[in-house]
């Protein structure tokens, strides 16, 4: 009598411990789907029709939603099984051989959701629901059906277990439909009365949901907070369901289901993921190419390898196959002759604030126009669709590099769409990469950065975290920016959700008041380790330096930069105590380019000028652009050096004056190279620059279209005061 009360309250108190990581507008979303769905299972069945939907309708990514539905269908079903105790009475053992088949079915399809690429599946879920709506419209035929089919005897074994199999293959893949394609199976291969089957139904439904469940628990991202959600109004729409299945039509209901599952499909097969009109249409990545690259020098990086010449590498499926002499491929591989050329692993960035990209030309001598009050004057003013072109810009520069891999390093996160925003211009763009979700700028220092942006943000790309293209990570202000119970709280929320730290660790000479970074009081608080990186470091003493090789804490450094704002940091001193030190660009928003040979000559002058020539190699200064820098961003085991079975991320140098006359690669690359050299860059097997040319439309757009919105951008600050109208020096 007290149930629907209950319910209720139930549902008041998930909302109440939810409502930080989802947003009210979701959960009043979520809550009507909930009970809708349970309604009409209770009448009509079809309820993951409309939950399903609703899911993709917050903006969650179709696997997680997928998976997060799967999850919240599990009371129902252990509800079901309590409530058809009498009817399961007797079918012990069939009950036993089919949930093993069910079982056995249900890892397999939730092990193949999971391998399959999320932008596949993301194209099959319109197909999917379509399916499911088609099961349920045709459910009353299929009663007819198995209810007037009398099956022998002899196939209710083995070709009913095989059936059942095949079902819980799906049920682990798609949740939707799987009681009416359970019940249709049960019916046609099962001789029995269609409670019992029903209560078998019941039983094996919740092995495949609570199996698929574990599985996704394991191996996925459930969103948690929304499956309680559903669960709790679900059973609440199903309490109220049964109370009205007398007088409504459940024929009509099942056709309202099915009308409204085939809108659902229709639209979201027909519409792009949440993007602005100016983002469409730039998903035009290169497709990746079985490639062999004939006679080049190559410089693996491998340090079994070492530099080998006149050798060919095997390139498909993004992956290198094979680097040999001579190797044999299939017939139609392309072919690029190398003879003479040097081939290096692609470089990698570990620290580049691409929002601000559209800063570019903005920075000079005239007061006012350092860079620090340029920064503050354009932050507020970037819209999603300003964050998505200055990353692209960014990026398109990188690829014109040499760069492979890039750390967008955001200190302006100023919402969900931003961040969004930001991660789909680097899918978009073809590199791999991290990126380390930050405070907006300015952000007091009293105030917590947007944690809860941070967890939703994990939810919603938890597909491509788990395809390794891009990573995430988060970038703290730190003890010296925030006080004490601030940055502990950011901290400990990073580690709590096992992401990287990342942290500037400056003179702060543009910010009055704040204190150099004290890396002893870090290690004393255990909060150094090989989970954080620490940005410039350009005032380590040497207790610092021991610091940081102690806890293995890693280092970017931009030498460009530092040299304009802050000094230099002691990369001979780090590199002699054994701590891991790599290349960053910072902002092209200063003088500066994306240029990682540049990078390297920089560090070794200003080292040999400093410490004393020789005090870092090339070889050393070639790493810190290749395999540390791979290491520091976690994916040293697909990138950062070449050989057989990593990741096709690599660049080609045409001869030039690259070369020495010895032939030595490494010296003559880093003492001579320049990025004209780079002929062709290739990540994850798709050139992206061949002949010196960007490869992609939306990247030579993307520099043009970058500068349209800086002006743009200008313009505003102007209007409002912010901005001198002339800022010539």
């Amino acid at each position: 009598m007290h149930s629907a009360p209950l319910t209720f309250a139930c549902i008041a108190c998930i909302i109440g411990g939810v409502h930080s990581t989802t947003e009210a507008s979701e959960l009043l979303l979520l809550v009507a789907a909930g009970g809708a769905a349970g309604a009409v299972n209770a009448l009509a069945g079809g309820g993951s029709l409309i939950s399903f939907p609703a899911l993709l309708a917050t903006g969650m990514p179709p696997v997680t939603a997928n998976v997060t539905n799967t999850a919240a269908t599990v009371p129902g079903y252990f509800g079901s099984c309590l409530g058809y105790r009498r009817e399961l009475r007797g079918q012990g053992s069939a009950a036993l051989v089919m949930t093993v088949a069910s079982v056995v079915g249900a890892v397999a399809g939730s092990a193949l959701l999971l391998v399959t690429p999320a932008a596949l599946f993301r194209g099959l879920s319109p197909w999917l629901v379509m399916g499911a709506a088609a099961l349920l419209a045709a459910q009353p035929a299929l009663a007819r059906r198995w209810t007037s089919s009398t099956p022998e005897t002899g196939r209710t074994g083995a070709t009913a277990v095989a059936a059942q199999l095949v079902v819980g293959v799906y049920g682990g893949y798609f949740a939707a439909g799987l009681g009416i394609l359970m019940l249709a199976a049960l019916g046609l291969f099962r001789a029995d009365d269609t409670h019992r089957l029903n209560a078998l139904k019941a039983v094996l439904s919740l092995a495949v949901g609570a199996v698929s469940t574990a599985w996704f628990a394991a191996f996925a991202d459930i969103a948690w907070s929304a499956a309680l959600i559903l669960s709790v109004s679900g059973l609440l729409g199903g309490l109220a369901g049964a109370r009205f299945a007398r007088r409504l039509n459940p024929d009509v209901l099942r056709l309202a289901v099915v009308g409204s599952a085939s809108r659902s499909a229709s639209s979201s097969s027909s519409e792009p993921r949440k993007e602005s009109s100016d983002m469409q249409n730039t998903h035009d990545l290169p497709d990746r190419e079985e490639l062999v690259i004939r006679d080049a020098d190559v410089v693996t990086m491998d340090p079994e390898l070492g530099t080998v010449t006149a050798v060919d590498l095997h390139l498909a499926d993004g992956v290198i196959k094979a680097i040999g002499k001579n190797l044999e491929v299939p017939r139609g591989t392309t072919t690029i002759d190398a003879a003479g050329w040097v081939v290096l692993p692609g470089f990698i960035d570990t620290h580049w604030h691409l929002w601000n990209t559209l800063m570019r030309g903005t920075v000079h001598s005239t007061p006012g126009c350092d860079y620090f009050s340029v920064k503050r004057a354009f932050a507020p003013y970037l819209e999603p669709d300003d964050f998505y072109w200055s990353a692209r810009f960014a990026l398109a520069e990188a690829v014109l590099g040499g760069y492979t891999a890039v750390h967008n390093w955001d200190h302006n996160v100023r919402g969900g769409e931003d961040v969004d925003a930001n991660i789909q211009a680097h899918l978009d763009s073809g590199l791999r990469g991290r990126f380390s979700f930050g405070p907006r700028d300015s952000l007091p220092a009293d105030e917590l950065m947007d944690l809860d942006g941070l967890r939703e943000m994990l939810v919603r790309w938890s597909e491509q975290r788990r395809e390794a293209r891009i990573s995430f990570g988060v970038a703290l202000r730190g003890p010296h920016r925030t006080p004490p119970a601030v940055f502990r709280e950011e901290w400990a929320a990073a580690r709590e959700l096992g992401l990287p730290i990342t942290l500037h660790c400056d003179r702060c000479m543009r910010e009055p008041g704040c204190a150099s970074c004290n890396l002893t009081l870090l290690e004393d608080e255990g909060l150094l380790g090989p989970d954080v990186q620490i940005v410039h470091a350009v005032h380590a003493s040497e207790d610092d330096v021991a610091a940081l090789a102690r806890t293995g804490t890693r280092v970017s450094v931009s030498p460009v930069t530092e040299m304009q704002t802050m000094g230099f940091p002691p990369v001979a001193d780090f590199l002699r105590a054994g701590v891991p030190v790599s290349l960053s660009v910072d902002t092209l928003a200063m003088p500066t380019a994306a240029d990682p040979v540049g990078q390297m000559r920089t560090v070794l002058s200003v080292e040999a000028a400093r410490a004393g020539a020789g005090s870092v190699t090339a070889a050393q200064a070639l790493a810190m652009a290749t395999t540390t820098a791979a290491a520091d961003l976690g994916i040293e085991r697909v990138a950062g050096s070449l050989r057989a079975g990593k990741k096709a991320d690599l660049v080609l140098l045409a001869p030039g004056v690259n070369r020495l006359p010895d032939g030595e690669p490494i010296e003559g690359v880093v003492f001579n190279g320049h990025t004209r050299d780079i002929d062709t860059v290739i990540a994850d097997g798709r050139v992206l620059k061949r002949g010196g040319r960007l490869m992609q439309e939306s990247a030579r757009q993307a520099i043009d279209e970058g500068m349209r919105r800086r002006d743009r951008l200008l313009l505003r600050a102007q209007e409002d005061g912010v901005w001198p109208t002339t800022t010539t020096p």
